[in-house]
């Protein structure tokens, strides 16, 4: 709701305490790394042969659970996506490290995430260069354009204080979420068919240098977040990707959107996830800066994407199981900015218990701080389950708690947001055991190789 014009220095004053409340999103796990000077090739580059079986292979139902072998999380909650890859062998010479016949790139190895993949076709990916929550209703084009999220939960004021910090932290490099196309055939970005587009998470790689100041830069390194990569390709995948005159659309899917909400960690199931973009003809495709460090001649690849304009964005429907799951943010359980409905905190990287609230809690109960003034108002889901009937109403139990029927897991809230995204290069995947690395690899200094 919009709050009337404030005029007295109470509450003025109010404001600024309000000010300090720590809404910033964040890319979860990710923090701005620096380092030496580029250190050449990446890393990845041996030629250890595997075979490439993800392709075709659907994803589980279960909605944010994650894989006993890779701790990957499956994107699906009744979508059976299937990865756009091929799923046969890698083509004769493929990952010889020399260029053969119809290959885009070899870099002498046939694994993912590393500018060539296990097909040897230049790995086309974006990182976000801005991100916002949109106070205003999602466009036409999504399934569920209402945005009870950013028009209804989120207040005005809230927004205020969350989408400046977000913007700053996508600028110093500790915000990274990235787009990858699979299976684009016009790698200019003008017409394609047929494709999928991951969502996936990531962080800097410290082997490029020192992220520049001015932030953003096209064809930086990150390394892929393995919880949100299954044996190198993203389980979040939206479908039927459709590329006509530089006018980008896809979905609608169930994606994982990783972010972390005033310092709780926050992995967002969205449902009926659409996409609306543009790939603008200025700057022009040209040849991407390495990796891979073979690139076929002719190759021109689009640099940038715009989803700010009216009817562009990212829009779908944020579960209520997943928001259950986010631990209720520190500040809003003490000092100046206390909510009043006193929720209680978790502890610092503890999960939600019954002894503590969550995120929905607090949307479903709403927040008032200094007893007046509404940072969060209490809003229930506004889109059924994807079984179908109404609405269920959550009800706000002991302590501020809210539990979800089994039912009613995957009833949502509408969400709309805006982006801008740049050309950028995966060098690899982070890890904290190789069970998360690709076949053959192994995890060394945190890194897959």
């Amino acid at each position: 709701m919009r709050m009337r014009q404030l005029r007295t220095s109470w509450m003025l004053a109010t404001l600024a305490t309000l000010a300090s409340l720590p809404f910033a999103l964040t890319g979860c796990g990710s923090s701005a790394t620096t380092g030496g000077e580029d250190s050449g090739p990446p890393p990845g580059t041996d030629a250890g042969q595997r075979p490439h079986t993800d392709a075709g292979s659907g994803v589980g139902a279960d909605t944010g659970t994650h894989s006993a072998d890779t701790g990957a999380r499956d994107a699906g909650h009744d979508v059976a996506v299937v990865h756009g890859r091929d799923a046969a062998p890698p083509p004769p010479g493929c990952g010889n490290g020399v260029l053969d016949g119809d290959e885009q790139c070899d870099d002498g190895n046939v694994v993912d995430l590393d500018g060539c993949d296990s097909q040897c076709h230049y790995e086309m990916v974006t990182r976000m260069t801005s991100i916002s929550i949109a106070s205003t209703a999602g466009p036409a084009f999504c399934v569920h354009p209402g945005n009870a999220l950013g028009t209804k939960a989120i207040t005005s004021l809230a927004l205020g204080q969350l989408n400046p910090p977000l913007q700053t932290d996508v600028t110093n490099g500790t915000v990274n979420v990235f787009t990858q196309f699979l299976s684009l055939s016009d790698l200019k970005g003008a017409s394609a068919t047929g494709f999928q587009i991951g969502v996936l998470d990531g962080k800097l790689d410290p082997a490029k240098g020192t992220w520049p100041s001015a932030g953003n830069p096209i064809d930086w390194w990150f390394l892929a977040d393995p919880t949100t990569v299954n044996d190198g390709v993203p389980t979040g995948l939206l479908s039927s990707g459709v590329l006509a005159g530089g006018t980008l659309t896809a979905g609608p899917s169930t994606v994982n959107v990783d972010l972390t909400l005033g310092g709780s960690a926050a992995a967002l199931t969205m449902r009926d996830a659409k996409i609306a973009a543009s790939i603008p003809a200025s700057p022009a495709p040209d040849v991407p800066a390495p990796p891979p460090m073979k690139l076929a001649a002719g190759i021109t690849v689009f640099q940038t994407i715009t989803a700010t304009g009216a009817d562009q964005g990212l829009c779908g429907d944020i579960t209520v199981q997943s928001l259950a799951q986010i631990p209720v943010p520190s500040a809003l359980t003490t000092g100046t900015a206390k909510c009043s409905e006193n929720y209680t905190y978790c502890g610092a990287s503890m999960p939600v218990s019954a002894t503590c609230n969550s995120l929905l809690d607090v949307i479903v109960g709403g927040c008032k701080v200094l007893g007046a003034i509404t940072a969060v108002a209490a809003t229930q889901p506004d889109v059924p389950p994807s079984s179908g009937g109404a609405v269920v109403p959550l009800t706000v139990g002991a302590s501020g708690k809210v539990t979800v029927p089994a039912a009613d897991e995957d009833e949502a809230y509408s969400a709309f947001l805006q982006f801008a995204a740049n050309r950028a290069h995966f060098t690899g995947e982070s890890c904290t055991s190789a069970t998360q690395c690709q076949t053959g690899q192994a995890c060394t200094a945190s890194v897959c190789k």
